[in-house]
Order: structure tokens, then C-alpha cells, then sequence
């Protein structure tokens, strides 16, 4: 988390459910060139789009809303630090059973 390029953003289940549940995806934009990529992994395989722009609009939309549903930076490294607490304090609790 310290590293500049690096972020972790989490979506919290009390966010409830959302369009991205079921499949990933990567929206590729580069600066220098006019189509940005749309790669998908699904349960029939890869796809990788770049023909259909406003699909690929689509995915960005998608990919601002699921930032505004998560929670990050300093926030995400508590709730992390919080989970690996909680499994340290429940794997403790186990041994000594």
C-alpha cells in the first residue's frame, strides 16, 4: 500500500450485490491511442474488445461505479488489518481447544 502505483480498493458485502458479480474484467486506456481495450473473463472464456467502443464506455461506467461502492486507502488497510486480526484471535482460540 505504500507503493505509489498501487492501490487496493475493496468492496464491502454490506454494499450489496452489483452488475460485476458474476465475471471480471480489465478496461485497458491508453493515452496515445483513440480505442481503449475491454477484456473479459467469463464462464465461456475470454473476450477482448476493442471494435465496440460503446461497450467498452459501458465497462468504464461500470468500473466508476463499483470504485464509488468500495472503500480505500487508508480505510481498506484497516478493515485488512481488522480480518487478519480477527483470523489470528479465531486460529488462537482453536488451538487451544
Amino acid at each position: 500500500m505504500d507503493h505509489p502505483k498501487i492501490s487496493i480498493d475493496i468492496i464491502p458485502f454490506s454494499a450489496g450485490a452489483h452488475q460485476s458479480m458474476s465475471s471480471s474484467f480489465t478496461v485497458l486506456e491508453f493515452a496515445d491511442w483513440d480505442e481503449d481495450v475491454l477484456y473479459q473473463e467469463t464462464s465461456q472464456g475470454s473476450v477482448t474488445t476493442r471494435e465496440d467502443q460503446d461497450q467498452v464506455a459501458e465497462y468504464i461506467e461500470r468500473f466508476d461505479l463499483l470504485r464509488s461502492m468500495s472503500i480505500y486507502g487508508q480505510d481498506a488497510v484497516d478493515l485488512i488489518d481488522g480480518l487478519i486480526d480477527d483470523l489470528t484471535t479465531a486460529d488462537q482460540a482453536h488451538e487451544q481447544e
